[in-house]
């Protein structure tokens, strides 16, 4: 695969995301349909690029028998950032401020929030992640590109692009270790709900991104 190509499938999915963030308006993200464009774009364009890399559904990470080896590199990052989170929530006082609040948030995502975590994952893994690594290898300096295109596609959000970039380096991680997209939304779900339970859930704009969080 060609670096112009690698170069072209990330700023594809990226186009699509930002697209969605700051061009579409928010009211209408709102919209199932409105909302469910850029995925239906960028998971189309995923299969059409498999398909002519030859890449598997197991060479995606669509397989399990590596689940655990997923879970035991995420165990321990996972278990660090609740602490933290729960930490930091507690001094900044927005650890269950608003209970009833937040589980009626909880109850209105339950639904989607597992399946938005592993679109996600999808996306950054099995696109960005894969091709990251045609351009730059490998390790290090792909994971980290990989993280900070993550967090970037969360700004202005200060809280959620911290959060992000650091939950971006460990799935960027795991996924080159022990490539597993189930284990890898699993945790994208547990630590989504962390952040909402311990300091995202009652703030106004907690999970909101691009234009969405400026317009409040």
């Amino acid at each position: 695969m060609s670096r112009m190509a690698a170069i072209g499938e990330i700023v594809y999915v990226l186009a699509c995301v930002l697209v969605a963030e700051w061009i579409v308006p928010p009211r209408l993200l709102k919209n199932p349909l409105v909302f469910a464009m850029p995925i239906f774009l960028i998971v189309a364009f995923g299969v059409i690029s498999h398909i002519r890399r030859g890449e598997s559904a197991h060479d995606l990470g669509f397989r399990t028998d590596n689940f655990i080896a997923a879970v035991r590199i995420l165990a321990f990052p996972m278990i660090a950032v609740l602490i933290l989170a729960g930490v930091v929530g507690w001094f900044a006082g927005t650890l269950m401020t608003q209970p009833t609040q937040v589980f009626a948030r909880l109850m209105r995502l339950s639904v989607w929030l597992p399946v938005w975590g592993f679109l996600q994952q999808y996306a950054l893994q099995a696109i960005i992640n894969r091709r990251a690594q045609v351009l730059w290898g490998e390790g290090v300096r792909s994971i980290l590109i990989v993280a900070t295109l993550f967090a970037a596609l969360h700004l202005p959000n200060p809280w959620l692009t911290l959060a992000t970039l650091a939950g971006g380096i460990v799935w960027a991680h795991t996924y080159q270790r022990a490539p597993n997209l189930y284990a890898l939304a699993l945790s994208h779900w547990l630590m989504t709900l962390a952040l909402i339970l311990t300091l995202l859930g009652s703030a106004e704009r907690g999970m909101k991104v691009g234009a969405g969080y400026l317009a409040g």
